[in-house]
């Protein structure tokens, strides 16, 4: 039976995401607000995904890259991961981990974020959310610039 928790602050969040990117051993998926890209790579996050990805996984990133994110952008670019850019952000936080084991929020859509901030994101272990985040993530990934082009933009 699968299992969920509800995340009620960043900083749970953010320590649950770190938690299925060290469990993950082929893919992760990931569309993160600007600001919470920033935090994520400030907490080390970006060394997790290089190590996923030196064993040989894939890691595959949405985000909307602006001035704000440009660096972390640049730094999760640089490790081998594959990052695109949306232009229509909707506020929204999603990270799958081996199309099984996903977190997803909505209305993440600040300019700032600390890691007492609240939130409300789920957690789940179930296949058939993780299905439909993956699914989502698809259709927002097939028609996202990619971030080189983007980076060039600004």
């Amino acid at each position: 039976m699968a299992e969920s928790i509800i995340l009620e602050t960043v900083k749970d969040a953010l320590a649950a995401g770190s938690n299925i990117i060290d469990s993950a051993k082929n893919e992760i998926i990931w569309l993160l607000p600007p600001a919470f890209l920033v935090l994520a790579d400030q907490y080390g996050v970006s060394e997790k995904y290089k190590m996923l990805i030196e064993k040989g996984g894939r890691g595959r990133g949405l985000t909307q890259i602006s001035g704000i994110n440009r660096d972390a952008a640049r730094k999760f670019l640089d490790i081998g991961e594959e990052v695109r850019h949306i232009d229509q952000f909707q506020g929204a936080l999603m990270l799958v981990a081996d199309k099984r084991e996903s977190i997803s929020s909505m209305n993440v859509n600040v300019a700032d974020l600390s890691l007492d901030d609240p939130i409300v994101a789920f957690w789940t272990d179930d296949q058939a959310y993780a299905d439909f985040l993956i699914a989502e993530f698809e259709a927002e990934w097939n028609k996202a610039v990619d971030a080189e082009e983007r980076l060039r933009e600004l």
